[in-house]
């Protein structure tokens, strides 16, 4: 499965995936989650490291531990602070 994941990830034009170092980010934030299961979101159903990798794709928990990029402010809180700037 991550040899998948990893090709999904390649495929995903540069200006639609993020930067490694967010990726990482994000995955640290869904890795502090509860709703983590077996490396799927309970909260939508995605595989976290493909969802994390998409620029346009925010967290769905309400609010998101992160937000879309680079579209407005990249918020990652690590999972401890919900707070997201609401324009």
């Amino acid at each position: 499965m991550q040899q998948r994941i990893e090709e999904y990830i390649a495929l995903i034009p540069d200006g639609e995936r993020v930067p490694e170092v967010v990726r990482q980010a994000r995955l640290r934030c869904c890795l502090a989650c509860n709703a983590l299961r077996d490396g799927t979101c309970g909260l939508c159903g995605c595989y976290v490291e493909a969802r994390t990798a998409r620029a346009r794709i925010a967290c769905p928990d309400v609010p998101p531990r992160w937000q879309a990029y680079p579209d407005g402010k990249e918020e990652i809180d690590g999972g401890e602070n919900h707070e997201t700037d609401t324009q």
